[in-house]
Order: C-alpha cells, then sequence, then structure tokens
C-alpha cells in the first residue's frame, strides 16, 4: 500500500479508491502526484508502474490506461539509477497523458517494496 511508503500529509492529498475495492490505496490528481513522485525519488523509491482513473470530483472509474518500468529497462540500468528512472518514467507519462486527455484524473502509483540505499 502507498500509505506505507508516504508520511501522513502526502497520502492524505490523494484520492481514496475504497469505493473501487482498493482499500488502503490512493490516487492523486496531477497537482498533487508531482509532490508525491518526488518524495519516492528523494527517498530512493522505485515506481514499479500506475493506473490512471478518471475523476469528476466524485466519482472514480477505471479507464484502463496504465504504464510500467520493465525489468529489461531495469537491468540496462545501474541499480543507483532505478529510482530516478522509475520516477522520470512516471512523471514523463503523466505529462503526456495530462497534455492529451485533461485533467479529470487521478494517477495510482505502484511502488516496490525495495528501498535502495545510497550506500551499495
Amino acid at each position: 500500500m502507498i500509505k506505507d511508503f508516504l508520511p501522513q500529509e502526502l497520502y492524505q492529498k490523494g484520492v481514496s479508491l475504497a469505493s473501487l475495492g482498493m482499500d488502503g490505496e490512493y490516487a492523486w490528481l496531477a497537482e498533487d502526484i508531482w509532490e508525491v513522485c518526488e518524495y519516492l525519488e528523494r527517498n530512493n523509491r522505485i515506481i514499479l508502474g500506475g493506473d490512471v482513473i478518471s475523476y469528476d470530483g466524485v466519482n472514480l472509474n477505471s479507464t484502463y490506461d496504465s504504464w510500467h518500468v520493465s525489468r529489461e529497462e531495469l537491468n540496462t540500468l545501474n541499480i543507483l539509477d532505478y529510482s530516478k528512472y522509475s520516477v522520470n518514467k512516471a512523471i514523463d507519462y503523466i505529462t503526456k497523458y495530462i497534455e492529451k486527455n485533461g485533467l479529470d484524473y487521478l494517477y495510482l502509483l505502484v511502488i516496490s517494496d525495495l528501498k535502495l540505499s545510497n550506500k551499495i
């Protein structure tokens, strides 16, 4: 669950996905997702991928749009670059999605349990 990786003030900016049967999971509007991504990168977390949820302020619906970081992509990198790469990929996808579809969406991040150390 994303709550395990974020401080309370960040996950509380998110929208609970409990109504979609995803108890304990949150997704963020574009205005807040950047701060979440920045925090994850600063804390050496890897974003494995994410999903896009349509949101009109009340109703949540899956768009079935998503992205992921493949094992093959990570295998080409130094382990210390995993977090930065995964966050940049998420930011790039979300930026393009907003440009094409507008702001009425939430972004759910899938985070690896692995926390990278700066000391390898």
